[in-house]
């Protein structure tokens, strides 16, 4: 054995050193104390290493931050479902789309007919006024633009101004015509100033004031025309009738001779069968037919026929058409309407001519109710409210607006639905990144684990090996 003083070894039998001479028991009880003490120490950190490795060992294989992947293939899930979810969602919404379109029909097809039928209730009612309609505001203003747009036409109306004027001019002339001043009182009286200034101001004043016009020669006249008659074109000739005041043939009739295949100028004239003394008698005694119930050539044996004239040539009509068409767009668009007047000759009538009106024109009824349509405040001028007017459509469109806000309402629930699914598929992308940065934090760690574990199993293997050896030496030293 080993001496615990000196370190050299002696006997097993000897009771003291032979060297240091310490006792062999002093020697013995202080090898068995450190042998002891030793088993203590690397059992007590065989015992810690142990645990330790143990506890490592139990990390190792514990799952790592398994609710966080857990989560994250939850969401992956619902993100992979969305694609299909969307998909879902939108033959959905195409089909509530459908429905709501449906139903938007159905509400406007009732609305439409709740106001056609109040409409018609109003229409045909024998207490409606057309008078006071058509002088809400809308009417009247177009009225007045009708007007206007008329004595537009007829100041630039080359073809009647191209037979009229020369009357006038001659007639001054010639001095026979005592009614003059009544009949021809477009044109101005003083012909210099006419000339000097030309056709704008040929004209007399009232002819380039509608408000004038209206008031002072045309507001009777039109509302007998357009309410009595039953129609709103006015033509060239209706034109002249009004401008004249013509009952029959109260114009004097060399007017007539002049536009209907005369000239003022004697030597020109070109009635058929009239000599120069003619026109020299008719010019003179122009006065005695003021008052014919018949044309003047009547009384030469004459009619309207045998006049070599085109007598659509009278007028240039398109411009009074364009008049009228323009002011029945305005109060009445869509509607049915006469086509440009066609002129005839007929001695039954005023200046041997008549004209007839091709197609056919929307009644007052149906042009109240276009009217009436297109511009529903002119109820309010009347006194009439229409939304507060029974009508057998109410039920249904109570039923249809119901239908139609709970069809909407679903739309907005099925939108929410998809944006959520797609804010989902949106996320993608980041879920996959925070799982592979998740992957990677738990290969990491599981790396740490592994040299954590080998440092302690090698620390706990030689814990057990050093146990071991003090253990043995521990009961050397006791024997």
């Amino acid at each position: 054995m080993i001496c615990h003083n000196c370190g050299k070894e002696i006997s097993e039998n000897a009771r003291f050193c032979r060297y240091c001479g310490v006792p062999v028991k002093t020697i013995r009880a202080r090898r068995v104390l450190v042998s002891l003490l030793l088993v203590c120490i690397f059992a007590g950190g065989l015992a810690v290493s142990g645990w330790f490795t143990v506890r490592t060992w139990q990390k190792y294989n514990a799952p790592y931050r398994e609710e966080d992947f857990d989560a994250l293939q939850t969401e992956l899930a619902k993100a992979d479902d969305s694609a299909e979810e969307i998909l879902r969602l939108e033959t959905l919404m195409e089909g509530n789309s459908t429905e709501i379109r449906a139903q938007k029909d159905a509400l406007a097809l009732h609305r439409a007919s709740r106001e056609s039928e109040i409409l018609d209730t109003i229409t045909e009612s024998p207490e409606l006024d057309y008078n006071t309609l058509f002088q809400t505001e809308l009417f009247s203003s177009a009225y007045l633009q009708y007007i206007d747009d008329l004595l537009s036409a007829f100041r630039q109306d080359r073809q009647i101004d191209s037979w009229l004027y020369p009357y006038y001019t001659y007639s001054l002339e010639y001095g026979e015509n005592t009614y003059i001043d009544e009949d021809l009182w477009i044109y101005r009286q003083d012909e210099e100033a006419a000339e000097t200034e030309g056709d704008t101001q040929k004209f007399n004043s009232a002819l380039s004031d509608p408000a004038m016009f209206y008031v002072a020669v045309y507001i009777s006249n039109l509302n007998d025309h357009a309410l009595q008659n039953g129609h709103f074109y006015v033509t060239g000739l209706d034109m002249l009738n009004t401008l004249f005041k013509i009952p029959g043939y109260v114009l004097d009739g060399a007017v007539f001779v002049k536009a209907y295949g005369g000239n003022p100028d004697p030597q020109e004239m070109e009635v058929p069968g009239w000599t120069p003394q003619d026109y020299n008698n008719f010019w003179q005694y122009a006065g005695s037919y003021l008052y014919s119930e018949h044309a003047v050539w009547m009384d030469y044996g004459l009619s309207a026929e045998d006049f070599d004239l085109d007598w659509n040539t009278l007028t240039d009509e398109n411009a009074y058409y364009r008049a009228y068409e323009k002011f029945m767009d305005t109060v009445a668009p869509g509607l049915d309407r006469f086509s440009p007047a066609q002129y005839v000759p007929d001695d039954e009538y005023y200046g041997g001519v008549r004209y007839e009106l091709p197609g056919r024109e929307a009644s007052l009824q149906e042009i109240a109710a276009a009217y009436i349509t297109g511009n529903p405040s002119c109820l309010k001028e009347l006194g009439i409210d229409i939304k507060t007017l029974p009508s057998s459509f109410d039920s249904l469109i109570a039923e249809d607006e119901a239908r139609l806000e709970e069809l909407e309402d679903t739309a907005g629930q099925l939108e929410a639905q998809k944006d959520q699914a797609q804010r989902q598929l949106d996320g993608r992308e980041f879920l996959l990144q925070q799982q592979e940065t998740l992957s990677a934090m738990k290969n990491l760690h599981m790396k740490k684990l592994t040299v954590t574990l080998w440092v302690f199993a090698l620390i706990f293997v030689f814990m057990f090996i050093m146990t071991a050896s003090g253990v043995r030496r521990l009961i050397r030293s006791l024997r």
